[in-house]
């Protein structure tokens, strides 16, 4: 049995020490699970094929659901999806931030990244993850740090309690339970709606109108 390791972490002003350890691991395909502004997310490098599939495994979540990648910042969106004016517009209104844009994929993205041709995209306000992300030169992803179909982890410890020692690294922010991302498929010629989260979709609606 692996040594669960568990460290306190100040997302707003992580310590370097700590992001590099995060993101040696991650670059080594483990998982680690950390904070992101708005609740625990169990994190993996997003190209490698077989970490993914253990983290799939480990949440018991069917491959066929997608997850959602982090990026540093717009410009890299388009390295893994053709992007738009409704995106173009979204993004400059709310991102960084709680927002995940689901886009027309790039066709180098597989699965669970890519599902059906599209790729849901995130670029976090959080300073620990913007630090760890700009480590890194491939993309994150951050999945709800819980089981399959059971509530998001409000804690670090409570997302041990779920995955134990197949986790690396636990980094513990302390108690979040913010609103999940509100998730926006913006890849077709309407905004459609996946999930209400902390953006209300009127307001996303309010902010593409007009937008073609």
């Amino acid at each position: 049995m692996n040594r669960i390791d568990i460290e306190m972490i100040d997302q707003n002003s992580p310590d370097t020490e700590l992001v590099e350890k995060a993101a040696k691991l991650l670059t080594s395909g483990q998982l680690v699970v950390g904070p992101t502004e708005t609740q625990y997310g169990l994190m993996a490098r997003g190209d490698d094929s077989a970490v993914l599939d253990e983290l799939y495994k480990l949440k018991k979540r069917p491959m066929t659901a997608p997850t959602a990648i982090f990026v540093g910042s717009y410009s890299e969106v388009t390295k893994y999806a053709y992007t738009n004016k409704m995106s173009d517009s979204l993004a400059e209104a709310f991102l960084p931030g709680p927002l995940t844009l689901v886009l027309a994929a790039k066709e180098h993205l597989k699965s669970p990244v890519a599902c059906d041709g599209k790729v849901g995209v995130r670029i976090s306000s959080s300073p620990f993850l913007t630090s760890l992300i700009g480590k890194v030169d491939y993309p994150v992803t951050a999945t709800s740090a819980n089981l399959s179909g059971c509530a998001g982890s409000d804690s670090a410890r409570e997302a041990m309690e779920s995955f134990g020692d197949a986790v690396s690294l636990y980094l513990d922010a302390g108690v979040l339970d913010g609103p999940v991302s509100t998730v926006i498929d913006c890849s077709g010629k309407e905004v459609k709606l996946i999930r209400e989260g902390a953006i209300s979709f009127e307001l996303v609606r309010e902010t593409v109108s007009g937008v073609q």
